[in-house]
């Protein structure tokens, strides 16, 4: 993995995806996209494994340094490995395990983030097959985007009948 920025590798992710607005190229990540998730984020000098709450809470679990003798250089290429097993997480950066700890046992959507002003570069990507069937739920804006719609035929409503709140 290459990065210019902030990234993050998801994992255990069962949120629904989809865009902070019906319409427009502009749109970034709702903010239930970016909760009920593990996440390693990353940055030059930096990494952080977090667990991201349904309401969006976010517990730092270990926050570390990676250290300028490391490679750490503006999109300088970066070996990540992370294994979860019966509840432990462990996170290795460029070959030195920087993370091992009870995480607790949860299954989700695996994948990668940039965030705003980054640029990533995943050279491989691989899963084991040790995984559970998933799913994805999407979120209204998703779907409205997707089918091309005008932006001035949508209203947003809000309520305790739509599954997430909003449609």
């Amino acid at each position: 993995m290459r990065c210019h920025g902030e990234a993050a590798i998801v994992w255990n992710h069962n949120s629904p995806i989809g865009a902070d607005r019906p319409v427009g190229a502009d749109g970034c990540p709702n903010r239930l996209t970016l909760s009920n998730c593990t996440c390693l984020v990353i940055a030059l000098d930096e990494w952080r494994v977090e667990s991201v709450e349904p309401d969006g809470v976010s517990t730092a679990l270990g926050p570390g340094a990676v250290k300028a003798g490391d490679g750490a250089s503006a999109g300088a290429s970066r070996s990540v490995v992370i294994e979860q097993r019966d509840g432990r997480c462990a996170v290795a950066i460029d070959g030195l395990r920087v993370f091992d700890e009870a995480v607790g046992k949860r299954s989700g959507r695996i994948g990668v983030l940039g965030y705003t002003g980054s640029v990533c570069h995943v050279d491989r990507f691989a899963i084991s097959d040790l995984g559970d069937v998933g799913w994805v739920s999407l979120l209204a804006t998703d779907a409205i985007m997707g089918s091309g719609a005008a932006p001035d035929v949508w209203k947003e409503m809000s309520g305790q009948e739509l599954r997430f709140g909003f449609g």
